[in-house]
């Protein structure tokens, strides 16, 4: 019984981990994409400053 519970909870915790993980990947593709598209709207402006 007790080892059926352990092996649950090991499941449970890849699982939760591999979420957590999907979660932190598309957040940060997010924030990246953020960046990269103000980054690129400074150079455009920058360039038409200069």
């Amino acid at each position: 019984m007790e080892a059926g519970k352990i092996r649950n909870s090991r499941t449970l915790y890849i699982f939760s981990n591999i979420f957590l993980i999907k979660i932190l990947d598309r957040t940060i593709e997010r924030m990246y994409y953020k960046l990269h598209k103000e980054c690129t709207f400074e150079n455009k402006v920058k360039v038409r400053l200069i």
